[in-house]
């Protein structure tokens, strides 16, 4: 695609032998669909990506304030060509510091701006705003002045390929893939996103990342890669379990499903972590076996305590003992499997099938 667009540059640029207007415009039309492709297939490209887990984040602590301005100078041109006005209401409030990934903060940020000009209406406005939350999230929101979207849509807004408004009197061009993908960097960045919307009037996208203060969050990272897809995936869907107990907004009876999940999930993990241990011939399975059911102990312990009494302090030691484990325990335990699983690849994922098959099972026939 870089080829076909370097080669219809280099046609409507050759000063040797200059375009026709009619040839000129053509060459406009190939440029103009091809840089929609090109986009496309990044889009594509950076979502199998994620959803592959082969992206890396670099966690630094950073300035979001600046952040923002950097952004708002991007797109405000956007903005210009569509007679948007886009504002900032962070002009002039306090800084905010965050631990997070620049970029895919820019990333995600920038799609919703984008989105929030690209919907709106002829004059209108865009406005970016954001305070600190209780729980030490910085809670970032875009507001326009657009069409809005209806609540049958609601479900479906951050849905891959799912397009806003497929009335064809106010759709935009767009591949249906940056909602999509800026879900999945926020959670992959320990954070969370949502929208609220009314038709005729706009909608708000807001995200809220951790800020750098907050020790009560994992971020995933590849300092907690262990190197096998398996359990590093069953790892980050334990982190995000952990994270979701730390939002001020779940109410107790979430509270119980999330730590039941939890619960749920570190059995399942066990059993295909030794799995993996036994088809690689691990020479510390039953060691590691032991370790996981004291871990299972103490978990079971500790969502006991909060069922009985719901006090927040034993919530915070559930918080504080899944941080600890997933640090302390998969950076010197878990590790070590990896060096037992070379050339065992397709075994894995052989006895991994087989083990998911038997639990289906089980599962019909308790039911």
């Amino acid at each position: 695609m870089n080829a076909v667009l370097g080669f219809a540059q280099m046609l409507q640029y050759d000063p040797q032998h200059p375009l026709l207007p009619t040839q000129n415009e053509y060459v406009e039309n190939i440029l103009e669909g091809g840089g929609h492709l090109l986009k496309l297939i990044n889009q594509i490209l950076d979502l199998a990506r994620i959803e592959a887990d082969q992206t890396s984040l670099s966690l630094e602590e950073l300035n979001a304030n600046a952040v923002v301005t950097v952004c708002l100078n991007l797109i405000r041109p956007l903005g210009k060509t569509n007679g948007v006005t886009i504002a900032s209401k962070l002009d002039g409030k306090p800084l905010s510091f965050l631990r997070t990934d620049s970029n895919r903060f820019k990333q995600v940020l920038i799609n919703l701006i984008s989105n929030a000009v690209k919907y709106n209406k002829d004059g209108g406005t865009v406005t970016i705003d954001g305070h600190e939350t209780d729980d030490k999230f910085l809670h970032i929101s875009v507001s326009d002045t657009g069409h809005g979207i209806d609540k049958d849509d609601y479900p479906g807004v951050f849905q891959t390929f799912n397009r806003l408004h497929a009335d064809p009197m106010t759709a935009k061009e767009g591949t249906g893939i940056g909602l999509s993908v800026s879900k999945m960097l926020v959670e992959q960045m320990s954070g969370r996103i949502g929208f609220d919307s009314e038709v005729g009037t706009g909608s708000t996208f807001w995200f809220e990342l951790p800020l750098a203060t907050n020790e009560d969050v994992l971020i995933w990272a590849d300092s907690l890669r262990v190197g096998v897809d398996a359990i590093d995936r069953d790892h980050q869907t334990l982190i995000l379990f952990t994270n979701k107990l730390s939002y001020s907004s779940i109410d107790e009876h979430e509270v119980g499903d999330v730590i039941g999940n939890l619960i749920d999930y570190a059995h399942f993990h066990f059993r295909r972590e030794e799995e993996i241990m036994r088809v690689c011939d691990y020479p510390g399975l039953e060691i590691h076996r032991d370790f996981h059911r004291d871990l299972a102990a103490q978990i079971h312990e500790l969502s006991e305590s909060w069922r009985k009494e719901q006090n927040q302090e034993t919530l915070h030691n559930l918080r504080k003992f899944m941080r600890d484990w997933l640090i302390g325990h998969v950076k010197h335990e878990d590790t070590k499997i990896t060096l037992y699983t070379k050339g065992k690849g397709e075994d894995i994922t052989q006895a991994l099938e087989t083990l998911k098959l038997a639990r289906n099972i089980t599962s019909q026939t308790i039911q």
